[in-house]
């Protein structure tokens, strides 16, 4: 999902998806499927992607489609209601920390590593930031 997309960074995601996982398998054309919600225009760049997600019924219907009877699960960066209403309109789990491991899950790659280590289906990804490696 993302707000807004223009085409050289659906361009560069697509390569990305496609050439950087480890087998060299990669995704084909057809497994890889970039969602923009279609009233994302009419909010603001800072806006919740969530926040645009709920108020764009296509996109609803789209991932209802896309994730009824699939295993799926939801990370957002931060729960609050827009996010627990989503979980409920997709009957999809949102796996998020708690107060004792909010340190571990805050950051992307400390989400990636939770996930490597519960053994869950991730992407890869091209680069990690400096200041996040360990």
């Amino acid at each position: 999902m993302s707000p807004l997309v223009d085409e050289e960074l659906s361009d560069y995601t697509a390569d990305m998806m496609d050439n950087t996982f480890p087998d060299g398998l990669g995704i084909s054309d057809g497994r890889f499927k970039l969602v923009i919600p279609e009233n994302a225009k009419l909010f603001p760049p800072n806006s919740s992607l969530t926040a645009i997600i709920l108020s764009s019924p296509k996109t609803i219907r789209f991932l209802k489609k896309k994730t009824r009877g699939r295993p799926c699960y939801i990370i957002p960066g931060i729960v609050g209601n827009h996010e627990i209403t989503l979980s409920s309109i997709l009957n999809v789990p949102l796996i998020c920390s708690n107060e004792t491991c909010k340190d571990i899950m805050f950051s992307e790659s400390r989400q990636r590593e939770f996930l490597a280590q519960s053994e869950a289906i991730i992407a890869p990804v091209a680069f990690t930031k400096k200041e996040e490696i360990t």
